[in-house]
């Protein structure tokens, strides 16, 4: 689902489908505003972990002007040490200890219009930018010890279920969502089909979803659809990645519901598109809704309105 974000460490095509099959299911989700963001390095479209052992040394992260940015922003010299040392421990952005704010020092100076560069003298490309980077979810398709979801019959495992990590995942635990639950899953289904699951002889598949589905490959070349998609994530980039408020909340649901209108007024020339548009707007609007619902920072969901001092 990281797809959905401007700046990711996936594939662009991986936009959320697996949550928006089950939520249209009628399945339940569950911690949907818990997301990996990893913090690194980008260069044209190059995109690179940040070395977290070297981030102790004074003037690798700078602003715009080379000052150094974690003395700008974290002015106490002994939270400054803490939260370095903490944050070389774990790649993933989380608020559960004082690493959090290293990453908020440099969210925050690119929301101020700033930018943040990584400088290594002994490299001959000098300063690479510093961003951060979405990555996995830590929610999903709420599941039983079976790895069945609340629709009879449905079941998932990996990414797309609410795994065991709860509010954060700042190292491993993907194999017990994949392997363990991944197993499990094909154990039940396996189970349940067997158990007397009767299927259709045939089912009618839509004129519509045929041709999606056999149809070769072609360019996402659809101007209008291109243009929310592009709003869109522009958004959900903005106010649902590290620090997010209750004003920035409402503010991305109140878009997302003008693009969601806006894609039911326009004219589909690309059914592929369009599905993804679709479900780039369905998961924000589910990532903001868990979000507004969370009312204190936790794990990897930081709440601005809530100091964590």
């Amino acid at each position: 689902g990281a797809g959905i974000f401007n700046d990711h460490l996936v594939s662009n095509g991986e936009m959320g489908d697996g949550y928006v099959l089950a939520h249209r299911a009628g399945a339940e989700l569950n911690n949907m505003e818990f997301i990996q963001f990893m913090l690194g390095l980008k260069k044209e479209k190059e995109r690179l972990f940040l070395p977290l052992s070297d981030i102790h040394k004074p003037g690798v992260l700078v602003d715009l002007d080379g000052c150094d940015l974690l003395g700008k922003h974290i002015a106490d010299p002994q939270l400054r040490y803490k939260s370095i040392e903490e944050r070389k421990t774990h790649f993933p952005f989380s608020s559960r200890d004082f690493s959090c704010f290293v990453d908020l020092a440099i969210t925050k100076e690119r929301q101020g219009g700033g930018k943040v560069f990584w400088k290594d003298s002994s490299k001959s490309e000098g300063k690479l930018e510093v961003l951060h980077f979405a990555h996995a979810f830590n929610g999903g398709v709420k599941i039983n010890e079976m790895a069945e979801s609340t629709v009879p019959g449905l079941f998932a495992a990996g990414e797309t279920a609410a795994g065991p990590h709860g509010a954060d995942r700042i190292g491993g635990c993907m194999m017990t969502a994949t392997q363990v639950f991944g197993r499990r899953a094909g154990q039940f289904a396996a189970l349940n089909a067997k158990n007397g699951v009767i299927l259709p002889d045939k089912i009618k598949i839509p004129d519509r979803i045929q041709k999606l589905v056999c149809g070769k490959r072609f360019e996402l070349n659809d101007p209008a659809l291109l243009e929310i998609m592009k709003q869109a994530r522009k958004k959900i980039s903005r106010e649902l990645m590290v620090i997010r408020d209750e004003k920035g909340l409402s503010e991305c649901l109140r878009s997302i519901e003008s693009l969601i209108f806006a894609l039911k007024e326009t004219e589909v020339k690309n059914d592929r598109l369009y599905f993804e548009v679709r479900n780039v707007l369905l998961v924000g609007k589910l990532i903001a809704l868990n979000a507004m619902n969370r009312d204190k920072s936790l794990g990897s969901h930081y709440l601005s309105d809530y100091s964590i001092q």
